[in-house]
């Protein structure tokens, strides 16, 4: 007796005299009898995924994309500057060390933020102060944080010009403009009276070390 199999009313085999012969059994059709429309077929190493979710799998491969949008608060990207040369500054106002100390990072996205972490070693020639100040180069040199009336880092008094010290700070910055993507942050200094060191102390020649990092921060 002969027979058929059907799949939501279309016929998928039939049966005669105790042979088989399956009918309809092209992509196309079988993927619109199976109510998956017109997905295509891909290649195990080339998926594209477009507006939807994955879901209790892992993905072991690829590249993600620049259009990529982060959860605000992810940390997209680092840049970071070390420093072992000595500079100085000699001056009662604020303004660039004989070497500059810059740190610059790329490709960042409008709207996002700048999370500035810097590590500072300086000495001054003479028992007084020194002040530091991190300004966006990119920017008209704007200064970057809110100051209080002695720099951003503080009024730090030394009280022996034959050590040197250390100070740190963070930052997040959030740039009016970022300039083709990229931003420049350059630290500033002054001292009251005498000069001010960096990664040196006032009267020694040992070198020391201090660093910069830019890291972005989705807004």
């Amino acid at each position: 007796m002969a027979g058929e199999i059907q799949l939501n009313s279309t016929t998928m085999a039939t049966e005669s005299s105790g042979t088989i012969t399956l009918s309809n059994v092209d992509s196309a059709t079988n993927r619109t009898n199976l109510g998956l429309g017109s997905i295509a077929t891909q290649a195990a190493d080339s998926v594209s995924i477009s507006g939807g979710n994955i879901t209790g799998g892992n993905i072991t491969g690829g590249t993600i994309g620049s259009g990529v949008v982060f959860p605000t608060g992810h940390l997209i990207q680092v840049s970071s500057n070390n420093f072992n040369t000595q500079a100085s500054r000699t001056s009662t106002s604020f303004g660039a060390f004989s070497s500059g100390i810059t740190a610059t990072i790329n490709n960042c996205s409008t709207g996002n933020d700048i999370l500035i972490l810097l590590s500072v070693t300086f000495g001054v020639s003479a028992l007084e102060y020194g002040e530091f100040r991190l300004v966006d180069t990119t920017n008209s040199n704007a200064i970057i944080g809110t100051e209080g009336t002695d720099g951003l880092i503080g009024r730090l008094q030394v009280s022996n010009t034959y050590t040197a010290y250390s100070h740190s700070i963070s930052v997040l910055y959030t740039p009016p403009a970022f300039s083709s993507g990229s931003l420049t942050v350059e630290l500033y200094g002054r001292s009251t009276t005498g000069t001010l060191y960096l990664n040196r102390s006032g009267q020694g020649t040992s070198e020391y070390a201090s660093s910069l990092t830019l890291i972005e921060v989705q807004g």
